[in-house]
C-alpha cells in the first residue's frame, strides 16, 4: 500500500430498508462504499430476460429483466425474436438516464418471467479476498450478516451492539465521512483545494495552489484526488486541472503514482492540449453523486432510502410503534411506487405503520420523521 492508502483493516456492513451498504476502512479512514439496492439489477447478476424493441444503437436491443429500466444488449450474435427469453449478463448498473449494460450469455433462455437467476458479485467477499492479509475484523449490525460473512477469510466477523445509541455506521464515522464526499470542495493542507465538478460529457477537477509552490500543490492534490475517485466511486471521463508546473512529466507520474492502490486501474492518457490531465476510470457501479445526489440537492431516492432508516430508528428509539416521513414530493412517490418494498421492510422492522407525506418544496434537503402511538 501506498501513502495515499494505507492498508484496508476493517469492513462495516449495515442493512437498512430495501438496502445494503457496506463500506471498506483504512485506520478509520473511509476508502471505499457501496449500495446495493433491492430493486436495482447488481453488476455481475445473470438475469432470465426478455427481448424487447431494438434500441437505435448498432446491434442493440432493450432487455426486460423484471426489475428496475430495461437493459441494452448489444450483441452481433444471432438473437429470438421480440418476446423471446435470453439469459443476460449485468455489466454495468443502470444510471439515472440509462438502463444497465448487459452481456449475452445464452441466446436460449428458457421460458418463464423475466427474473434474476444469479446473484450478482458480493463487494464485500471481494474485499474480503484482496486484502485478506490485512483486514483484522468485519463489523454487521445483523446477526444473519454475521453468520453470512462468518466463513469469507480469517479475520472477525462480529456483530454491532444491538444497545448502541449509534448505528454502526455513525459509530464508524461512516456518516459524517459520507456527508464530506457530497461536497465539491475538499481543503488541502496549506490553504489549497481540489474542486470536483460533474457535468453530462465528463468529471472535471480543479486543483488551486492556496498560495504554495506548484510542485507541492499538485502533490497534495494528486493524493487527494486519489482517495476521492475511490470514495465517491467516480467513473467515466475525467479531467484533472493541474497547477502548471515546469516539469510536466514528474507531474504526471505523479498522478500515476497516486493511483497505484486502486482496484479499478484507471488509464491516464497524458496531457490534453489546453495542459489538462485526461483520465478514464472503469464504470461498474453507479458513483455516489449518483446515488445520493449533492450536499444542497440530494438525489430523491437517496433521500427516500435515508427517510426509512431514520423513521426506523426513531420508532425504535422512541418506543412508540408508528412513524411518519415528510418528504420532497419526488422522494415520497418513491416510496409508495418503485421502493414500496423497502417502504413494507421498514414497516415489518418496527412492527408498526409508516405514513408517507410528500410536499412541493424549493428545499429538497429537508426531512422530518415523527413517531405516534
Amino acid at each position: 500500500m501506498t501513502d495515499t492508502f494505507p492498508a484496508p483493516d476493517q469492513i462495516i456492513v449495515t442493512r437498512g430498508p430495501g438496502e445494503t451498504r457496506a463500506a471498506l476502512l483504512a485506520q478509520k479512514q473511509l476508502i471505499e462504499i457501496v449500495h446495493m439496492r433491492d430493486v436495482d439489477a447488481q453488476p455481475g447478476a445473470h438475469f432470465r430476460g426478455r427481448i424487447g424493441k431494438p434500441s437505435g444503437e448498432a446491434n442493440g436491443v432493450f432487455v426486460e429483466l423484471g426489475t428496475g429500466p430495461a437493459g441494452l444488449l448489444q450483441t452481433k450474435a444471432p438473437l429470438p425474436g421480440e418476446g423471446r427469453n435470453v439469459i443476460v449478463n449485468v455489466v454495468t448498473a443502470a444510471r439515472a438516464d440509462k438502463g444497465p449494460k448487459l452481456r449475452l450469455i445464452d441466446a436460449d433462455g428458457g421460458s418463464g418471467p423475466p427474473q434474476l437467476v444469479k446473484p450478482g458479485t458480493d463487494p464485500i467477499a471481494i474485499w474480503a479476498k484482496r486484502y485478506a492479509g490485512t483486514l483484522r475484523d468485519l463489523v454487521c449490525d445483523r446477526p444473519a450478516d454475521v453468520a453470512r460473512y462468518a466463513n469469507l477469510s480469517s479475520f472477525e466477523c462480529r456483530l454491532h451492539p444491538p444497545s448502541s445509541h449509534k448505528s454502526v455506521f455513525d459509530a464508524y464515522g461512516i456518516e459524517e465521512a459520507l456527508s464530506l464526499a457530497l461536497e465539491p470542495c475538499i481543503a488541502l493542507p496549506g490553504g489549497g483545494s481540489v474542486i470536483i465538478e460533474s457535468t453530462a460529457a465528463a468529471i472535471t477537477i480543479d486543483i488551486n495552489a492556496g498560495g504554495q509552490p506548484a510542485a507541492r500543490a499538485n502533490q497534495l492534490a494528486a493524493q487527494s484526488i486519489a482517495r476521492e475517485l475511490r470514495v465517491r466511486n467516480i467513473c467515466g471521463h475525467i479531467l484533472i486541472d493541474v497547477i502548471p508546473a515546469k516539469n510536466r512529466k514528474a507531474t504526471l507520474d505523479l498522478i500515476r503514482t497516486s493511483l497505484t492502490d486502486d482496484p479499478v486501474s484507471p488509464e491516464v492518457a497524458g496531457f490534453t492540449p489546453l495542459g489538462m490531465i485526461e483520465m478514464t476510470r472503469k464504470r461498474e457501479r453507479l458513483s455516489l453523486e449518483e446515488l445520493l445526489g449533492t450536499a444542497d440537492r440530494p438525489d430523491p431516492a437517496g433521500l427516500a432510502y435515508k427517510a426509512l432508516r431514520e423513521a426506523v430508528r426513531a420508532a425504535i428509539g422512541s418506543g412508540k410503534p408508528h412513524a411518519k416521513i415528510s418528504v420532497p414530493s419526488a422522494a415520497a412517490n418513491l416510496l409508495t411506487g418503485k421502493l414500496n418494498g423497502a417502504l413494507i421492510e421498514a414497516k415489518e422492522l418496527i412492527a408498526g405503520n409508516i405514513l408517507v407525506q410528500g410536499f412541493d418544496s424549493n428545499a429538497p434537503a429537508q426531512l422530518t420523521i415523527e413517531t405516534f402511538a
